[in-house]
């Protein structure tokens, strides 16, 4: 069942909690992985040399970089810091809020 609230735009459903659903997590996880893996290329590091620099584990690297599992802030935070790339570099292509993948 779908709700529609006051300032709501037209044709966007909630989901059973009252919430606008999130962007398709796939696509998120898809193009954050892209980022990683390019901003960890252009700098011309390996996965474990990434690991070592940002305190993240090489398996978290390869995992986030399949887009098999999504990214905690404080990862990307370390990153930023190992690459020496400001923090939204991670977060260029994401869908805006509402945009569908249809």
């Amino acid at each position: 069942m779908s709700h529609k609230r006051a300032g709501q735009p037209d044709g966007q459903a909630l989901d059973s909690h009252g919430r606008v659903p999130p962007a398709d997590t796939r696509l998120v996880r898809k193009r954050m992985a892209e980022n990683i893996g390019h901003e960890r290329r252009r700098a011309g590091l390996s996965q474990s040399e990434l690991a070592r620099a940002s305190g993240v584990k090489r398996e978290t690297i390869a995992r986030l970089e399949a887009a098999q599992q999504e990214p905690r802030l404080i990862t990307l935070v370390g990153f930023s810091f190992a690459l020496r790339v400001p923090l939204h570099v991670f977060l260029v292509g994401l869908p805006e809020p509402g945009e569908t993948n249809d």
